[in-house]
């Protein structure tokens, strides 16, 4: 194997990590931002359920987008849990630390094997043509 298809595939690898951790670090935005949101508006549905049926249309009318904003929540972090019940907060937020950090780091091996794949092409170009230009 030469040097130009050692240095394309270890890109393209380190390309598809980038890519699988931009995935979940995108996942694991959503999980938090929705438990912000049922978090942050919990009290206000609790409050929500405790009045009576009648006047709880009043009530829903005022509070309506917290409301909404935590039954969405509810229903997303339900679906995530799969049964389960207490919500792994702790975990989610150093995997992301994790996958952050992880991120950068093969940012750097990116733009640092784009760097070499781009040298070595040049200079195999500037072979190239001398071995042309001699054939003459």
């Amino acid at each position: 194997m030469n040097k130009v298809t050692q240095k394309n595939e270890e890109f393209y690898e380190v390309s598809n990590k980038i890519k699988a951790a931009e995935r979940r670090l995108h996942t694991l935005t959503q999980h938090l931002a929705q438990y912000e949101n049922y978090k942050q508006h919990k009290a206000v549905y609790e409050k929500y359920k405790q009045f009576d049926p009648k006047k709880r249309d009043t009530f829903y009318e005022n509070q309506s987008e917290k409301i909404q904003l935590y039954e969405n929540a509810k229903m997303y972090l339900d679906a995530v849990m799969n049964g389960k019940k207490t919500l792994p907060i702790k975990t989610w937020q150093a995997e992301q630390a994790k996958l952050t950090a992880d991120k950068f780091s093969l940012c750097e091996d990116f733009y640092r094997l784009k760097d070499e794949i781009r040298n070595v092409e040049v200079l195999r170009r500037g072979a190239e043509n001398l071995m042309r230009e001699e054939g003459r």
